[in-house]
C-alpha cells in the first residue's frame, strides 16, 4: 500500500493531474523602493541591455510601437531614483535626429490580461514637436504588450500590441502638468485604437492578450545640449515613471496556478489519495 501511494503521490508531481489557470497580472509599482526591488528581481529591465526572452520581447515592442526605421533605436539604462520617488530610465541620444528607447517589466510567468486595466503615471521633462520650431524634448510614450507564444514547431513567438500618443501627430496630446512635468495615461488591456485617448495603434496578427509575459514603456525625443538633464546630472533621452499599476477590472485578481503542495493543502490532491487509499483498504478486507 505504502508504495501504491508513493506512486499516486509521484503521478501527481509528474504534473498530470492539475488544470491550468492563469496567472495573477497585478502589478503596483508607486515608489522608488518598489521600482527598486522590481530591477533587482530582474522584472524590470532597460532596452538592449539584456538578452533572452526579455530582450526579444523589448526589441519586439519596439519595433512596432516604433515603425518609423528613420527612428534611431538606443539601449536605456534603469535605476530607482528618489527625486522622482520612481523609475528613471534614460538613453544617451544627443543628436539631430529622434531616438526611440523603453524599458521592460518581465511578468516572468502568462497572465492572460484580458480583464485588466493598465495606468502609467510619466515624468516628462520636456516635450516637444518634431519636426518644427521646438523639436527637442519627449514627443511620444507608448504602452506594449507582448505575448509568447509557440509555433507548429514549438518555437517562441513575441507578438506585440501597442499604443502610443504621439505629439508629431497631434500636437497638444502630450500635455503633462506644468508644475509637475506628470501626465496620465489609463486604458484596458483589450483595447484596440484609440483606447485612452491613444492616436496611434498596432498589433501583430499573432498576438494573444491570455499570454502577456512583459510590458514595454517606449519612448522617442530629440535631446541636445540645452534639453533638462536628467536627476543623475547627464544629458540624455530620459523619462521619470512614477507608476506602473495593472489590476483586474473585476478588482479581484485572477487566481495563480495551483501547485501540487497547494492542492494537498486544499484537499484537492488530498481526496484523491484518500479515495485510493479507501479502495486498497477495501480490497484487502475482501482479500
Amino acid at each position: 500500500m505504502r508504495r501504491a501511494a508513493v506512486l499516486f503521490v509521484a503521478i501527481g508531481l509528474a504534473g498530470g493531474i492539475t488544470g491550468r489557470a492563469h496567472a495573477d497580472g497585478t502589478i503596483i509599482l508607486n515608489s522608488a523602493p518598489s521600482f527598486q526591488s522590481s530591477i533587482d528581481s530582474t522584472n524590470i529591465t532597460g532596452n538592449g541591455n539584456t538578452g533572452g526572452q526579455q530582450g526579444t520581447a523589448s526589441n519586439s515592442a519596439l519595433t512596432t510601437a516604433f515603425p518609423n526605421s528613420n527612428d534611431t533605436k538606443v539601449a536605456s539604462a534603469v535605476t530607482s531614483n528618489a527625486q522622482l520617488n520612481g523609475l528613471l530610465s534614460y538613453a544617451p541620444a544627443l543628436g539631430s535626429g529622434q531616438s526611440v528607447s523603453s524599458w521592460t517589466y518581465g511578468y516572468h510567468i502568462d497572465p492572460d490580461l484580458t480583464n485588466y486595466t493598465i495606468n502609467l503615471q510619466v515624468y516628462l521633462p520636456e516635450v516637444g514637436v518634431y519636426p518644427s520650431a521646438h523639436p527637442t524634448g519627449i514627443n511620444d510614450i507608448t504602452i506594449a504588450l507582448t505575448s509568447v507564444t509557440k509555433d507548429g514547431s514549438n518555437q517562441d513567438v513575441y507578438s506585440t500590441r501597442a499604443w502610443g500618443w504621439d505629439n508629431n501627430l497631434s500636437p497638444g496630446i502630450l500635455n503633462p502638468d506644468p508644475t509637475t512635468h506628470l501626465e496620465d495615461f489609463s486604458l484596458a488591456a483589450i483595447g484596440g485604437s484609440g483606447a485612452g485617448g491613444s492616436n496611434f495603434f498596432a498589433q501583430d496578427p499573432t498576438f494573444d492578450i491570455r499570454n502577456v509575459w512583459y510590458i514595454s514603456i517606449g519612448y522617442r525625443g530629440v535631446v541636445d545640449d540645452a534639453s533638462p538633464p536628467t536627476p543623475l546630472g547627464n544629458h540624455a533621452l530620459w523619462i521619470g515613471t512614477e507608476q506602473l499599476i495593472v489590476t483586474s477590472d473585476a478588482g479581484v485578481a485572477d487566481t495563480p496556478e495551483p501547485g501540487t503542495v497547494a492542492l494537498l493543502t486544499s484537499g484537492l490532491l488530498g481526496a484523491g489519495f484518500l479515495q485510493y487509499s479507501r479502495r486498497m483498504r477495501a480490497r484487502r478486507r475482501k482479500g
